[in-house]
């Protein structure tokens, strides 16, 4: 789905309302950081939540490195937020592999 060069320090915001339905609750997702100049890891959560500390994966430099993970998306726009908790910058891979959503029966 995406693949874009994560600067480190920094939250990144990812839009996935256009492919998620509007009942989206969360989004499951295998996420690989490659050309990791620096060991770290990688957070994945709510858009406009706060960055909870922990990681979804975790690298050591020259690393590719997957993992598989679920996200609560943002309810109001489906969003979510990736943070690089690194020393460097380091490319991001997301294959979304679904959805989850509320019902009701």
């Amino acid at each position: 789905y995406a693949k874009d060069e994560i600067q480190h320090g920094l939250e990144y915001d990812l839009n996935l309302g256009s492919w998620a339905m509007p009942t989206t609750t969360a989004i499951e997702m295998n996420a690989t950081v490659t050309d990791t100049l620096s060991g770290g890891y990688l957070s994945l959560y709510t858009y406009g939540g706060s960055n909870p500390g922990t990681s979804s994966l975790n690298w050591v430099t020259g690393q590719t490195v997957a993992n598989a993970a679920y996200v609560t998306a943002n309810q109001s726009n489906g969003w979510i937020a990736l943070y690089n908790g690194s020393g460097a910058s380091a490319d991001v891979v997301l294959d979304v592999a679904g959805f989850f959503q509320n019902s009701t029966l």
